[in-house]
């Protein structure tokens, strides 16, 4: 299982990944070297992230060893050998748990920085006209591995939509550049046929060239003026609506930075998708390790199966809080509340029923491990379905 999870971030990283623009004009090299989008990258292109190699990896197999080979909890009737290669195997496999769970805390930390990062600024107004069903959803997906493209073909409508406005900050040389590349990629997808690696990254580097040259143009004149969030909620408000209201006007006024805004939020909403789903993949490890680890060392009457039933309990302790803690700051993320329509600050219904779904198996799992009943009454409940398929 964590050789498949690995494999699935090595695909993410090859056909899946998604380059964004930095918001300021230049970027000098110290800038680039602390870029928290560029500190993202490398954790999650690396296997194994430099602060994960010790800090966690050696704690936690040595606290294996010491409550699994205490008091010869897990003699068996096999022998030394056999009771020593389970330990060290239960103690790997809870190693690479707890690297999984870091390295997800890690990651949704440095996406965090870079979230507070688009809040703070203008672009933060392109979010709330976004699409929600495009937004950051990967990581609640039951498929998040299915590719979409939904998100690209509107970023290109925009484009176009944007190409009919003359003058505009993109050059002829450079929309029909986007244009050709873009339509050999689509040519593909509706062929049904794997995008070439090539010509994905060559459609990034369109995408990000074209969304820099609208970042400057945006920059020279309408995120300058500013913005009041007190008189866009008085727009709302049903007293004042009409006078404050927008008029078509001012609409076709402000048309070509409306398009070129939303192009650049798109491009940052595709990163957030792309960083959700390793996320996601990180996940399907932590749930199903820790299933495999339960149903491992429920598989065996070792000589002591509390101290096993209670590790499994304190693991399954280590392992949830640091994901719903996670789980709850995304929800409450001002960004992240922005590209869903939902409100920032607060846990709604809809969050603890998808919390539900991720821990839902781990505990039945658990539950079986301390009551046998439990496991006995489950296990009546599955019998039926693996008598069908046999």
């Amino acid at each position: 299982m964590w050789s498949y999870v690995h494999l699935q971030r090595i695909i993410f990283t090859d056909e899946r990944y998604e380059k964004v623009p930095t918001l300021e004009d230049h970027q000098d090299e110290e800038a680039y070297q602390n870029d928290p989008v560029e500190k993202l990258n490398k954790s999650l292109s690396a296997p194994f992230p430099q602060p994960l190699k010790l800090t966690v990896s050696i704690p936690c197999l040595a606290a294996v060893f010491v409550v699994l080979t205490g008091r010869d909890s897990m003699r068996s009737l096999e022998g030394r050998l056999y009771d020593a290669l389970f330990i060290a195997s239960a103690a790997m496999l809870s190693s690479l748990l707890a690297r999984a769970v870091t390295r997800f805390c890690l990651c949704w930390r440095i996406l965090r920085r870079i979230l507070e990062m688009l809040e703070q600024h203008p672009i933060r107004e392109a979010f709330d006209h976004l699409p929600p069903d495009y937004s950051w959803s990967p990581i609640w997906q039951q498929s998040p591995r299915k590719r979409s493209y939904v998100a690209l073909a509107r970023a290109m409508e925009c484009f176009r939509n944007l190409g009919q406005i003359i003058p505009g900050p993109i050059s002829a040389k450079a929309r029909m550049n986007l244009e050709y590349i873009a339509s050999i990629f689509f040519e593909y997808v509706h062929k049904g046929e794997l995008v070439p690696v090539t010509l994905r990254h060559a459609l990034q580097e369109s995408l990000v060239d074209v969304s820099r040259k609208m970042i400057v143009f945006l920059n020279t004149d309408y995120w300058r003026r500013g913005s009041s969030q007190s008189l866009k909620e008085m727009e709302t408000n049903e007293n004042s609506k009409d006078a404050l209201k927008v008029t078509k006007q001012d609409i076709d006024d402000n048309r070509i930075y409306l398009l070129c805004q939303e192009f650049v939020g798109m491009r940052f909403m595709a990163y957030i998708r792309y960083v959700m789903l390793h996320l996601r993949n990180l996940l399907t490890f932590v749930i199903s390790g820790f299933v495999l680890l339960a149903l491992s060392l429920g598989s065996y009457p070792f000589q002591s199966p509390h101290v096993i039933a209670w590790f499994l309990a304190l693991s399954f302790i280590a392992i949830g809080v640091p994901i719903v803690w996670v789980f709850t700051e995304m929800s409450r993320d001002a960004t992240l509340s922005r590209l869903t329509n939902t409100k920032a600050g607060s846990l709604g219904l809809e969050f603890y029923l998808r919390t539900a779904s991720f821990v839902v198996l781990p505990v039945l799992t658990l539950l079986a491990s301390h009551f046998p009943s439990v496991g006995r009454y489950i296990t009546s409940w599955i019998q039926p379905a693996l008598k069908t398929l046999h």
